[in-house]
């Protein structure tokens, strides 16, 4: 009994250290480094990066938080294909920071994830696109719109040309619910904007019903050319 007593009386006094002294966070990037004030690490933020950006896609004002290259690529593919779900909200979160700073994005009503098609988001387990609007909210709270469907299974963006890139999302979203959009300012949320094909097609269907439509993205890269397209 008296053995008992002692092992309730350590199991208290661990929690009680745990409660009082808890384990450093690391980093959601690296796994490496603890966490101080930031939604990654120094080291992670200094190889990232950051370079908040605006530009025009067609008529649509864009933001991004980084280029599609080197480490900026890296934590872009653990996001979206290797389960990397905290990542994405962790870089969702440093987007929620550079949103909140930026006027041209003040009056958005709410943040419009890309969605993926039902059968990819099963195997991947979840919408990367979704987890970085998750992260945003926690520095810029807005609405999140889960009206906004993929209805059909398109093939992966990267490799098209951009034409093919155009005509793979051309009919692939659509609304599914009786929603007032009209008037209301959405942000279309994704991981990476290339051409702005993807997009374009979301805000093309959400403007049909009246929404106007800004863009933001984890990363920004550029559509290579092939001698065909020259």
């Amino acid at each position: 009994m008296a053995c008992l007593r002692v092992r309730a009386m350590l199991r208290w006094l661990g929690m009680i250290e745990d409660f009082l002294f808890p384990e450093p966070l690391y980093c959601p990037l690296c796994g490496e480094q603890p966490l101080d004030f930031l939604e990654c690490c120094g080291k992670c933020l200094a190889q990232l990066g950051i370079d908040w950006k605006l530009r025009p896609v067609g008529s649509r004002l864009t933001g991004s938080l980084f280029v599609y290259r080197d480490y900026g690529r890296e934590v872009v593919q653990q996001l979206k294909f290797h389960g990397g779900y905290r990542t994405a909200v962790a870089v969702g979160a440093l987007l929620g920071r550079a949103l909140r700073e930026t006027p041209e994005f003040a009056e958005v009503e709410l943040l419009v994830p890309v969605p993926l098609h039902p059968a990819r988001e099963r195997r991947r387990g979840f919408n990367q696109a979704e987890a970085l609007a998750h992260g945003i909210r926690s520095q810029w709270p807005r609405p999140l719109f889960h009206g906004l469907v993929r209805v059909r299974d398109t093939p992966a963006q990267s490799g098209l040309s951009l034409e093919e890139r155009r005509s793979n999302v051309r009919r692939a979203f659509a609304v599914v619910t009786d929603v007032a959009l009209a008037g209301k300012r959405c942000l279309v949320v994704d991981d990476v904007m290339t051409s702005g094909s993807t997009f374009e097609g979301v805000a093309g269907v959400l403007e049909s019903l009246g929404a106007v439509c800004l863009g933001v993205s984890a990363a920004r890269a550029v559509l290579e050319k092939n001698p065909s397209q020259c």
